[in-house]
């Protein structure tokens, strides 16, 4: 009896052993990795010439620093130190410059390449992430992205983090075949089933069209629906970038504020340089790039493919008239009006197939910017809104009236609300109205600087938890930008949803996200007579939220925006003082009649300080030297404290 319990006891050990092992294998095999695919923005890719051969030279990958030190050197000063008097000689120099470094990578009128340069590194086994950190160090121009690569290696090894590299000057549709036959190279060097997608700008842009040819021209493709898993768009520019317009009618104008607010942010600063720069005339930059165009165009850029993708709609048939030749241009007019006409007013369709399909797919973008070398469009500075998510805009400087409602034939559940809390985007219009997240101020690809939109890619690619812009209240369709630079943030208690103001709300949340300690000077509202009571707040330390009462009556209306004024001083700072605007839409009231006759109305109301200030010596003053955005903050202070103390005066006395 003993000997067959011994019997009976090892066999049943054998087979707890053998469901082990098995259960492993079982768990290996669900667990397997997903390779990513990284495709880059417009120029990331690493060009060659005579790629492969023992004349195989580099010709695009740009050194930065040599190429400021270059410049500065022909130049004979520091590029700080230009000046108006130095716009003739900074023209010369940079025309020169650009047409050396360049000039290799001009395309004959059909589109193909002059000589014969190439993206080359296209084989997985030399541009997977693991290979090229090894190869090249931590820190080389062939690794897309470097940062989001990180967060992406840590998340599945770098030797499951692929680097497509394209050549940019193609057409997108060109861009697309090379990323079909990359993602069935990796496919065959991993042996994985399905890739994940991720790209930023121009990367975004190939993979929407590589994904509109699967879908709706198969026949021009080898990759099927099958292949994809997860798709992350970030800032795609999938139907042409706005910037391109001012350049092709010689009409830059540099927004040079914006811009040093877009480098603070990739510096991570906290310091307000706009006001040094407000305080300096500098449109004679935009003399100097208008004649850099006129250079560089017609020796360089004019007959790109990528240059005709990004063209305007409402420029297209024009430009491609005054500067394409019907005959020697012939197969890149083919080529381009294949985009313009097949590909860009169908990704709506095509993603719907791709999402029947069962993949993941999803936009986020950027808006309630303009254009930093022209304000054309709402925009996310370099592209506008409705080229990167298909949305309908309000004009800018403008917003839809008050009462509007999403009308878009992308959504038509009435229970959905895809106007954004500015009321200047309708996202019922979009290629995915369920499946495109929008972040207020967001600056064009500066996703790495914002941890809640880092984390939400992350989410979006790898993990299950969200399917719709429903799916998770922390990870709403309309948020505001949250890098360091942005200070604070808020959102309105009981409102449930960021950037929407309920009836039954009680006061706001504000939360620093800044690195120094902030105090709140003042809040208010434009448009409604509410009263915050900052006193209580106290010092507010970084990643901290305090609750900000009011007093008064929000407006009974429903669908009507206004804007929510933070001023405050930061703590350790040589910049204290700071201002930060919160568009909101009020909800819940009593529907108010939209006017379809008169359908947009001014952003935003005027703000107190400018009714104070306007005509005035002051307010030249300040408007000239750059520093009106200060006066405001302490007019509007004093303001506050001084009718506080008026309303407590008739108070008592009454």
């Amino acid at each position: 009896m003993k000997k067959t319990k011994k019997l009976l006891s090892v066999l049943l050990a054998s087979l707890m052993i053998i469901m082990s092992i098995c259960a492993v294998f079982v768990s290996a095999e669900e667990e397997k990795t997903t390779p990513v695919i990284v495709v880059g923005g417009y120029s990331s890719s690493d060009l060659f010439l005579d790629y492969g051969t023992e004349n195989e030279e580099h010709v695009w990958g740009l050194n930065k620093d040599a190429a400021l030190a270059e410049i500065q050197k022909n130049l004979g000063k520091n590029l700080t130190g230009i000046t108006k008097a130095d716009k003739t000689l900074l023209s010369k120099v940079l025309c020169e410059f650009v047409v050396k470094v360049v000039g290799v990578l001009a395309c004959n009128p059909d589109g193909t390449s002059k000589d014969n340069v190439t993206a080359g590194m296209v084989d997985p086994a030399i541009t997977n992430t693991k290979y090229l950190k090894e190869t090249y160090g931590d820190n080389n121009g062939y690794i897309q992205l470097p940062r989001i690569n990180d967060y992406l290696c840590d998340r599945v090894g770098p030797e499951n983090v692929f680097n497509c590299h394209v050549d940019f000057r193609m057409g997108a549709v060109k861009c697309a075949k090379a990323l079909d036959e990359y993602v069935q190279a990796v496919k065959e060097y991993t042996g994985a089933e399905k890739v994940d997608l991720f790209g930023l700008s121009h990367g975004g842009m190939t993979i929407g069209v590589f994904l509109s040819l699967v879908a709706d021209h198969p026949d021009m493709v080898s990759s099927k629906l099958d292949d994809i898993e997860d798709v992350v768009m970030f800032h795609p520019a999938l139907a042409g970038a706005d910037f391109l317009t001012p350049f092709l009618m010689r009409d830059v104008k540099l927004d040079a504020e914006q811009i040093v607010e877009y480098a603070e942010v990739g510096a991570l600063s906290e310091y307000e340089f706009e006001i040094i720069v407000a305080m300096m005339n500098l449109g004679f930059l935009d003399d100097v790039i208008n004649k850099l165009t006129n250079k560089i165009w017609p020796e360089v850029l004019q007959y790109w493919g990528s240059v005709w993708d990004f063209a305007d709609p409402d420029y297209y048939e024009m430009w491609k008239e005054q500067y394409l030749d019907q005959s020697d241009s012939a197969q890149l007019i083919e080529e381009s009006d294949f985009m313009h006409y097949q590909i860009m007013p169908h990704y709506n369709r095509a993603f719907k197939k791709v999402q029947d399909a069962g993949v993941d797919i999803n936009i986020i973008a950027g808006y309630g910017r303009t254009g930093v070398l022209g304000k054309y469009k709402n925009s996310d500075s370099i592209l506008a809104v409705n080229s990167t998510t298909g949305a309908k805009t309000a004009p800018v400087g403008k917003r839809f009236a008050d009462g509007y409602k999403q009308c878009g034939p992308n959504c038509t559940d009435p229970t959905h609300n895809h106007v954004s809390p500015a009321m200047d985007v309708d996202a019922s219009f979009g290629y995915l109205p369920e499946n495109t997240f929008f972040v207020y101020k967001q600056f064009h690809g500066q996703i790495w600087f914002d941890d809640y939109t880092m984390d939400l890619c992350q989410i979006l690619l790898f993990d299950d938890d969200i399917k719709d812009v429903y799916s998770d209240p922390e990870y709403e369709q309309f948020e505001y930008s949250r890098t360091r630079k942005d200070d604070v943030t808020i959102d309105f208690d009981g409102s449930g949803t960021t950037g929407y103001l309920a009836q039954d709300a009680k006061g706001v949340n504000v939360t620093n996200i800044s690195s120094y300690p902030i105090l709140l000077t003042s809040i208010y509202c434009q448009g409604m007579d509410l009263k915050f009571n900052t006193l209580q707040s106290g010092k507010i330390e970084p990643n901290q939220t305090v609750f900000v009462p009011f007093s008064g009556e929000i407006t009974n209306v429903d669908s009507v925006r206004d804007t929510l004024i933070v001023n405050y001083t930061q703590l350790g700072l040589t910049s204290v003082i700071g201002i930060a605007s919160f568009p909101f839409m009020i909800v819940g009231g009593d529907e108010i009649e939209y006017d379809e006759a008169d359908p947009f109305c001014d952003f935003d109301l005027s703000d107190p300080a400018d009714a104070f200030l306007d005509g005035t010596r002051l307010g030249n003053i300040a408007d000239r030297f750059g520093f009106k955005s200060v006066l405001s903050v302490i007019y509007n202070t004093i303001m506050k404290y001084f009718g506080d103390l008026i309303r407590f005066i008739r108070k008592v006395a009454a």
